[in-house]
């Protein structure tokens, strides 16, 4: 028998470790050490320091007899292309070998541009030529399998072709986008007056499926894929001599360059965009004119005069390295003013964005790797930072600061809850975020949290009573977010930082996924506000005095309760079955399915506070019907006919979410279910 005394410690300890426990979820509670500053800030997350920018030859790359005018990545070799039509790999720092000779297809032609198929396409080598035609010039795409190291030209086939009167504005800097599609910028040549119109070729961007048997197809999910007001093939147009398209993953969006008549572009690259040409130039009219229509043109990101004396040529390239100092901005080459220079994608449109970088005499620019490459004559560069600090974050979450033994959130951790939370294949959560000292945040209108630059937001995450991982998304001062993930170890005394993504087996056979960091920005898009959890209408659990807890005290202005009802988990009673599926469906897919984050053909608007005619989901899938008759995203009334609902319930290719996730989420598909039997499209 305890003594009474005895009994009362036991009893104030027991006490105290509930409430210890119970901080390590409800939006309310706040870590014991709130009052000392906390250590994990993004500072302790450094990218590299950016010294001086050189372009350093590299090594090995020199290639005689004629220009190179491009160059591909072929898992991490170079396809570099001349103009000849010569082709050769360089691995590493090796002198380059002959890959391909097509001297004798381009013969008086050029080559305009190359690039390297996904491996999931074969690795094949995709050229775009301009060659002799009997009535003028004709704009080829070839396609030339790969065979080991090098490429078959006798089995080269023909992809796609248009006739030209001249040899001016041609484009022809094709890539292959994250959608593994082939995208073909199209100069308007001498037809200046159809590059806005959809039923030709000129002036415009193609996308196209080279995946199947034939040359290509069409995507169904292309602006004009029924063929009637519009070619099938056109992604956007408005174009009069545009560039390479860039594709910045992490950021999901394109981005090219368009030679105007006397501005340069660099513009959004969006499915369905009109750039205005040959009305439009820049901002303003064509030809000095003092008005001119719209036509709904997209305006540029950034426009300006030419300058200087060297040819009116340009490129725009998102470097892609997780830690590389650029990362978050453009590198734009003007060949005409002979300088790199940076474009801030998150500023303010027009010149006040961009910044000098370097003078350069390079004709080319494009990525390779992690890094960036330009061409200069028959060489290659790389561009450089003498005296960079090398990036880093710490190796161990302890000395992050950020957690404890056992996942203890850090000095100065404000902790959190979720009403509708994420599901991680059934693992248990706990959250908290780190604010610097005095920093205030802001709210949306949408109810998204704005969190100062600093800032740090931390989820562990807990398989059969082990923590398995802790993930950090730190706010840079740039304004963008890094993401790292820390595998725990077996002894659960520590957390260490992992270089790239990585698959292991957790608990009881429970597969788990370690997120790379580009992988942790496919999901925390830009257009979701990056934290994704931290919004009103998700904080707290539903009913509860004080939903909002302790981030509140650090709300610019209060937030009102009323305006921001929390959402409803699947599991909650008294809930309806359409609230509580809308609300999963925000948490667990409107971080890409909604504007401005979904890359085609992901088009449909999943968010909670959208009616159903903005969701679009009644309409045939774009992405494949996975073999379901009459098929819908959402056919009202029947589950069973909904790609939406076969793709929770799935665990091969076609489940969604793509990532995070190898089990289905049952009950919640259930719910899901039970909603769709419940709706009628508009």
């Amino acid at each position: 028998m305890i003594p009474s005394r005895r009994r009362g410690r036991a009893r104030s300890l027991a006490t105290l470790t509930a409430l210890v426990a119970a901080c390590t979820f409800p939006p309310g509670c706040s870590s014991s050490t709130e009052q000392e500053p906390p250590r994990c800030l993004a500072g302790s997350f450094p990218r590299a320091a950016m010294g001086a920018p050189a372009l350093r030859p590299v090594a090995g790359a020199t290639f005689a007899g004629d220009d190179v005018v491009d160059i591909a990545d072929a898992s991490g070799d170079r396809i570099v292309a001349q103009r000849s039509g010569k082709i050769s790999r360089q691995v590493g720092d090796s002198a380059p070998s002959m890959a391909a000779d097509l001297s004798a297809v381009v013969g008086a032609g050029r080559v305009l541009g190359v690039s390297v198929a996904p491996a999931a396409l074969g690795g094949d080598l995709f050229v775009s030529m301009l060659l002799p035609a009997p009535s003028g010039f004709e704009h080829v795409v070839d396609r030339v399998p790969a065979t080991g190291a090098t490429f078959d030209v006798a089995a080269r086939r023909r992809v796609w072709t248009v006739l030209r009167t001249d040899e001016s504005t041609v484009g022809g800097r094709i890539a292959f986008g994250p959608d593994d599609k082939l995208y073909v910028p199209v100069g308007d040549s001498a037809l200046q007056s159809t590059a806005l119109d959809a039923s030709t070729f000129y002036g415009k961007v193609l996308r196209l499926d080279v995946s199947g048997p034939g040359p290509y197809a069409s995507p169904p999910d292309n602006p004009f894929a029924d063929g009637v007001s519009g070619l099938a093939e056109v992604w956007a147009l408005g174009l009069r001599d545009p560039g390479r398209p860039a594709f910045d993953v992490d950021a999901r969006a394109a981005w090219i360059t368009d030679v105007g008549e006397a501005q340069l572009e660099v513009n959004r690259l969006e499915r369905g965009a009109s750039y205005g040409w040959p009305t439009r130039d820049g901002r303003g009219c064509s030809g000095g004119a003092k008005s001119c229509p719209s036509d709904g043109a997209r305006p540029p990101e950034m426009s300006r005069a030419w300058s200087g004396g060297g040819p009116r040529v340009a490129d725009v390239v998102t470097p892609r390295g997780a830690t590389h100092p650029l990362r978050g901005r453009l590198v734009l080459l003007d060949r005409a003013a002979g300088a790199l220079e940076l474009v801030d994608p998150l500023g303010p449109a027009g010149a006040s964005s961009v910044s000098p970088l370097l003078a350069t005499a390079a004709r080319v620019v494009t990525t390779m790797g992690d890094g960036i490459v330009a061409v200069d004559g028959d060489r290659l560069l790389e561009l450089a930072f003498d005296g960079s600090k090398p990036a880093g974050a710490p190796a161990s979450l302890l000395a992050s600061g950020c957690a404890g033994a056992n996942a203890s959130p850090g000095p100065g951790a404000i902790l959190y809850g979720v009403a509708s939370p994420l599901w991680s294949d059934g693992a248990e959560k706990k959250r908290w975020v780190f604010l610097p000292p005095d920093a205030k945040i802001g709210v949306k209108a949408d109810g998204d949290l704005e969190l100062p630059v600093g800032a740090v937001v931390a989820k562990t995450f807990i398989v059969d009573g082990k923590n398995v991982e802790t993930r950090l998304l730190v706010q840079t001062e740039l304004g963008a977010w890094d993401g790292y993930s820390y595998e725990w170890k077996t002894d659960q005394s520590d957390a260490e930082l992992l270089p790239a993504g990585k698959t292991k087996e957790v608990g009881a056979r429970k597969t788990w996924t370690y997120p790379s960091r580009v992988e942790c920005t496919s999901c925390h898009t830009a257009a979701a506000g990056f934290t994704l959890g931290l919004e009103l209408r998700q904080l707290g659990e539903p009913g509860a005095p004080d939903r909002f807890g302790a981030l509140a005290e650090r709300m610019v202005t209060p937030p009102d309760v009323a305006k921001y009802p929390a959402f409803p988990s699947t599991s909650v009673a008294g809930a309806s079955d359409e609230a509580k599926a809308r609300a999963y469906l925000h948490t667990n897919c409107s971080m890409c399915h909604r504007p401005g984050a979904a890359p085609a053909p992901a088009l449909i608007d999943l968010r909670a506070d959208v009616d159903l005619r903005t969701m679009d989901v009644c309409a045939p899938p774009l992405a494949g019907d996975l073999g379901i008759v009459d098929a819908r995203i959402v056919a009202p009334g029947d589950p069973v006919r909904s790609v939406l609902s076969r793709r929770m319930r799935s665990v091969d290719h076609a489940r969604m979410p793509k990532l995070g996730s190898r089990v289905v989420d049952a009950p919640a598909a259930d719910v899901v279910d039970a909603w769709i039997r419940g709706v009628t499209c508009p």
